[in-house]
């Protein structure tokens, strides 16, 4: 599912959502830099591993604080969605799971950042409804792209994490065992392609890259790999006038 990765100018691109016209994205690594493949200016979220998603003012006097300098005066939240072209819309992850959301039929998208905290709390779910009642989304005419994260090879998780999914429903796509049956492992990934097909989102339609951050830490950023030495890789989405 991936095009080039990473490409000349160090970005992750996904081909379903490459191929759609009038949306850009991007998966940033340690040496790509995302403003290189999508339009300025970059909406920004003080993320904190929770379910809230927001929606981009439509008035520009009103967006000011998605794009300030400091970054302790960007909203908190952990989703944002806009059908205002030629304004890009990120989030920062280095292991947690970024997910991109694309509404080519009402011109809408979605960036989503989902650890594993905000995605059994429901963040893609809350994102993809409010795409829904806000801009009139259906799921089946979505397009949803799942970059890279640390995989299920490499995250060991305590039991609080796959009970958390079990109470959703999605145990099975979570839990990954090991012949010892000692460790336990969670495949993020796995679970954010189960929610969305839920929410009536086409199997065809979901890109997912499937690629460890930690296990490809020489070129992805991985909290697990470097700890508080880990930069973060800005993923995006934005829709174009083009």
């Amino acid at each position: 599912m991936i095009r080039n990765p990473p490409d000349s100018e160090g970005i992750v691109q996904l081909e379903h959502l490459w191929v759609l016209p009038g949306i850009r994205h991007g998966f940033a690594t340690r040496d790509g830099h995302l403003e290189d493949v999508v339009p300025t200016p970059i909406a920004r979220l003080k993320q904190i591993h929770g379910a809230n998603v927001l929606i981009l003012p439509q008035e520009p006097e009103s967006r000011s604080e998605f794009f300030e300098t400091n970054a302790s005066l960007w909203p908190h939240a952990d989703g944002l969605i806009t059908n205002c072209p030629e304004i890009t819309i990120a989030v920062a992850v280095a292991d947690c799971l970024p997910v991109l959301i694309a509404d080519p039929v009402a011109s809408v998208i979605a960036a989503v950042h989902a650890g594993w905290r905000g995605l059994s709390a429901g963040v893609i779910e809350n994102a993809i409804e409010m795409m829904a009642s806000g801009f009139g989304t259906k799921p089946t005419d979505c397009v949803v792209g799942i970059g890279p994260s640390i995989g299920p090879c490499c995250y060991e998780v305590g039991p609080e994490v796959l009970a958390a999914f079990n109470r959703q429903g999605y145990d099975t796509e979570a839990r990954v065992s090991f012949a010892n049956g000692e460790r336990l492992h969670c495949n993020l990934g796995a679970v954010a392609s189960a929610i969305t097909q839920q929410l009536g989102v086409l199997q065809n339609n979901i890109a997912n890259a499937e690629v460890c951050t930690k296990c490809n830490s020489d070129w992805l950023w991985s909290y697990r790999h470097d700890g508080d030495n880990a930069g973060r890789m800005l993923c995006g989405i934005s829709l174009t006038r083009h």
